[in-house]
């Protein structure tokens, strides 16, 4: 799945989990039946049929439809989390400049949920929340071209 289906990556933290941001929706008093946890849930969970990559946090922990990718935009957009331009180049930049309290990281993280859940939404596609999925080497490794690798060497 993750060589054929993987696109662009955002670096959220080192294995975290969508658990993560539990305590920045509880600070905003997002409910218990707030949709946003369920979309959270399904990001985090939704991958336990296909187990882990090689380890405990590695691999593909959970997916969301395009029509719930869309959703989780939507909600994320709703909170008060920082603002740039829904590019990687932006969050990049972001990620340079970050504070690294707490709060303000957890915030920034989840803003980058919300990015790219923006980003697949304008180009018709979902997220997945996976870590170390490496689809880069899995591509080189089964030989998988998708039309924007390109071999260098022998």
């Amino acid at each position: 799945m993750a060589v054929s289906c993987l696109g662009p990556a955002q670096f959220l933290g080192r294995t975290i989990t969508p658990d993560y941001y539990l305590p920045a929706l509880q600070l905003r008093s997002a409910p218990a039946s707030d949709p946003l946890r369920h979309l959270l849930a399904a990001l985090a969970t939704r991958g336990a049929a296909l187990g882990y990559q090689f380890g405990v946090t590695e691999g593909i922990h959970g997916w969301l439809t395009v029509a719930e990718t869309a959703e989780l935009a939507a909600r994320l957009d709703r909170l008060d989390l920082p603002r740039y331009e829904p590019t990687f180049a932006a969050m990049a930049d972001r990620l340079k400049q970050a504070g690294r309290s707490a709060s303000e990281w957890q915030d920034l993280s989840l803003s980058f949920v919300r990015t790219v859940a923006t980003i697949a939404v304008r180009d018709g596609q979902a997220v997945l929340w996976g870590n170390d999925v490496c689809p880069d080497v899995w591509r080189k490794t089964f030989g998988v071209h998708d039309g924007s690798q390109h071999d260098t060497g022998p």
